[in-house]
């Protein structure tokens, strides 16, 4: 199962279930030292940074972490497909 730590300023995020029910194990974070122990705890899962999220808080999070950085109203097909263009052999994250 590919794992996501979302990057947000609200919990829940309106796309963590959708997320879910795609097939993801979705970990949420108001923090950076949340991204930062989930990614240690995760390591080979992808961050996705919140269109919600501060530029600097960002920038923190895209100087450790390879991103997909969401745009304001993004929908779960726009995440699927930035992570498509990130496996695009059919590989997946695991962990």
């Amino acid at each position: 199962m590919t794992t996501l730590i979302l990057f947000t300023t609200r919990v829940p995020h309106p796309l963590t279930d959708e997320l879910i029910a795609a097939g993801f194990h979705v970990h949420e974070a108001l923090a950076i030292s949340e991204v930062f122990a989930l990614g240690e705890e995760h390591p080979r899962a992808q961050v996705i940074v919140g269109a919600d999220v501060a530029p600097e808080r960002a920038t923190v999070i895209q100087q450790h972490y390879p991103t997909v950085h969401l745009k304001e109203n993004a929908a779960l097909k726009d995440i699927l497909w930035e992570l498509e263009l990130l496996f695009p052999s059919g590989g997946k994250l695991t962990q």
